[in-house]
């Protein structure tokens, strides 16, 4: 390097990406001498643009991954494609440059100056799910203290949730896929979730469940933060991905409690089905300990193929959803373009959720599908339940949710659906009788 270009050099790793005209600007600099200068530093620059629009940009390496870093998508039909490769610049950020009509080429989150609680936002916001979050995410964390992660995965960096996910989170949410490696786990079939037969669900649950609670150590990690773990279940003509929720112990209030509320959102999930909303498929099983809730995973398409999410939590790059705690302010405001319909979708869903008593709408539980970075529509609905219920402190109340006090537009039919519920609720023969007691009084707030 031209010790000449060190100044040039400095200036790029302190102020990111900038175009040449400001460059030459900032330090007096003739054309010739410019040119140069910055010829000497090619090594280590990232080039962006022609002419006038070129930006210079100084390349960054990511511990344990070898940069630029190659993305690829599943796709629904068990193929995968070449996406996209991200070339990581300093002094955070990275430049996408795009290999699909699906992804737009463009710099994401390289300004040093723009604040965020979010350590990962250097990521494009379709990569910021890859993070392992909520109870598996924390389990896999814990099982794995060796690899120098950290134990909070909320805490963690964008190259961080990259190296997680090429060398760990192949079956994460989603289609997308960072590295050869993991894309060659996923072609091959090599992922570490569990098989069983449907069938003989009752007999594996058991097994599963203590694993979870010991650290789970598969490559899953959808978050939520019920109890969980992952499972591919088989049965003559298919093999389903599915995620099981569990209950604690039945025998305790607080394990009757969280049973009865998995088998209310099963119920959910069969209500909204028939009145035309796309809602995770589910179904129930119980043992003699605990109740189990076994959602299919919109996600994945069959044994192999993938389905692209993203959760509003990474759609909603100012945190309006989160700091408004309402899901349609947050998609009023999302940048990113929805479909036309989406808006009032999502105001039904989240009227219909206060009239269940759900208090825990939070961004990431409502999720958009994607095909690349293009957002074609509102994903199932899942954990949609009414919390307001849920044991708190490892105490069990019975108070009423009032919805009125937090939601005064009601589209039309959000409130007929929630008394049907609990029409069907208070008729559930599996609902403990003190649970229907309350469903009666929930329903009754609703008119």
């Amino acid at each position: 390097m031209d010790p000449s270009a060190r100044p040039l050099r400095d200036w790029l790793a302190r102020a990111g990406p900038t175009r040449a005209s400001a460059l030459r600007a900032a330090f007096g600099l003739s054309q010739s001498t410019f040119q140069r200068r910055i010829a000497s530093l090619a090594d280590d620059l990232l080039v962006v643009g022609r002419a006038r629009a070129t930006t210079y940009a100084l390349r960054r390496e990511v511990e344990g991954l070898r940069t630029p870093v190659h993305v690829f998508e599943g796709r629904p039909e068990g193929t995968v494609r070449r996406a996209l490769t991200l070339h990581p610049v300093e002094p955070m950020g990275c430049w996408v440059e795009s290999h699909c009509a699906d992804v737009p080429s463009d710099f994401h989150e390289t300004d040093p100056r723009r604040p965020s609680a979010d350590p990962a936002v250097d990521l494009p916001w379709f990569l910021l799910d890859l993070k392992p979050v909520g109870y598996l995410g924390r389990s896999w964390a814990r099982a794995h203290p060796d690899l120098g992660f950290g134990p909070d995965p909320s805490r963690w960096s964008g190259d961080a949730v990259l190296r997680y996910a090429a060398l760990h989170g192949v079956d994460g949410p989603g289609a997308f896929l960072i590295g050869e490696a993991a894309r060659d786990r996923v072609l091959e079939g090599a992922l570490s979730r569990a098989e069983i037969d449907r069938r003989a669900v009752c007999s594996a649950f058991p097994e599963l469940v203590q694993r979870a609670h010991e650290g789970w150590r598969g490559s899953s990690t959808p978050g939520g933060e019920q109890p969980k773990f992952a499972v591919t279940l088989r049965d003559a003509d298919s093999e389903r991905p599915c995620l099981v929720k569990f209950s604690p112990p039945r025998t305790g209030e607080v394990g009757a409690r969280w049973a009865d509320l998995l088998l209310v959102e099963h119920l959910v999930h069969e209500l909204l089905a028939e009145l035309g909303v796309s809602a995770s498929r589910s179904f129930v099983v119980d043992d003699s300990t605990r109740r189990h809730l076994v959602v299919e995973r919109f996600d994945r398409s069959g044994a192999h193929g993938r389905v692209g999410v993203c959760s509003l939590a990474s759609l909603d790059v100012h945190g309006v959803a989160g700091e408004l705690r309402s899901w349609s302010a947050g998609v009023g405001a999302l940048e990113v373009p929805v479909p036309d319909g989406a808006l009032d979708q999502v105001a039904w869903l989240e009227a219909f959720g206060h009239a269940i008593a759900n208090s825990d709408m939070h961004p990431g539980n409502l999720a958009f599908i994607l095909d690349g970075a293009r957002v074609l529509g509102l994903a199932p609905v899942y954990d949609m339940l009414p919390m307001f219920h849920a044991p708190r402190f490892g105490e069990v109340l019975d108070a009423v949710y009032d919805p009125a006090a937090v939601w005064d537009r009601w589209p039309p039919g959000a409130r007929d659906a929630a008394r049907e519920l609990w029409s069907r609720v208070i008729a559930e023969p599996r609902v403990s009788d003190r649970y229907r007691e309350l469903a009666r009084r929930q329903a009754a707030v609703l008119g």
